[in-house]
């Protein structure tokens, strides 16, 4: 009878002393790197300028002329082995393009600036670099909404007769004939840029939608974004360099 109890407690010691060896160094391991990512995960503010233009498959050409914008926003860093980071963040972006869809409004282009919220996700490799400064290089998806914006309409003719006057709009966002540009917006991004040992960065920017932005009733046409920039920004809380100084041996005499 004792033995019996000894060898169903030792078969009961050895089940438990298993699961602890094969649950421990997954334990270990979240523990690790839970603790090491949330201690290094780093915000910085942002801002850059953006260069936005607008492409239609319909015949391959270039839909509008390159406008000017903002890009401002924040940017999280979050490290995740050795030199791979993942960087996101929220974004407010202004751009716009230059069109002649409403040419017989008025015989002119039209102006539109479209105000977006953006969410990048980019998977960064950054370099060793040196004392002053870390090349990286990254690319990811980004998810845009377009919540609104404005056209203008220079020398537009409001009614026969009348004379020429600039007129202004709202911009329509939603996925009726009737609107002028769809809310969803989404494509790939691919960045380059230097971080400075004191936490400023400076990156360039290029992306490309991939999905069609023009409402139902274009006749066909499918118009996607693309979008230039550059951005400097700082990392707050970042993790600065320690300065060693050269120690000189002393020589016995």
């Amino acid at each position: 009878m004792i033995n019996n109890n000894l060898t169903l407690q030792n078969v009961i010691n050895h089940k438990h002393k298993y699961l602890l060896m094969k649950s421990l160094p997954i334990l270990l391991l979240s523990v690790i790197l839970g603790g090491n990512i949330s201690a290094q995960i780093t915000f910085a503010p942002e801002f850059g300028v953006n260069a936005g233009a607008y492409f239609a498959a319909k015949d391959g050409t270039n839909r509008s002329k390159i406008s000017p914008g903002i890009r401002t926003g924040i940017k999280t860093d979050i490290p995740l082995f050795r030199r791979y980071h993942l960087l996101t963040g929220l974004l407010y972006v202004r751009n716009g393009y230059s069109t002649g869809q409403e040419a017989a409004a008025g015989g002119g282009s039209t102006d539109l600036s479209i105000n977006t919220i953006e969410l990048p996700l980019q998977f960064i490799y950054r370099s060793k670099g040196n004392a002053v400064a870390a090349p990286y290089c990254g690319i990811g998806p980004y998810l845009g909404f377009n919540a609104g914006g404005r056209a203008f309409i220079p020398g537009a003719i409001i009614y026969p007769g009348s004379g020429n006057f600039d007129s202004y709009r709202s911009l329509a966002v939603g996925s009726s004939a009737k609107d002028d540009i769809r809310m969803l917006d989404a494509g790939i991004s691919i960045t380059a840029g230097m971080k400075m040992i004191n936490g400023i960065y400076i990156s360039l920017l290029l992306q490309r939608g991939m999905v069609n932005l023009d409402p139902p009733g274009e006749y066909g046409a499918k118009t996607k974004s693309f979008g230039a920039g550059m951005n400097i920004g700082y990392f707050i809380h970042h993790k600065k360099v320690a300065k060693t100084e050269p120690t000189v041996k002393k020589q016995e005499m």
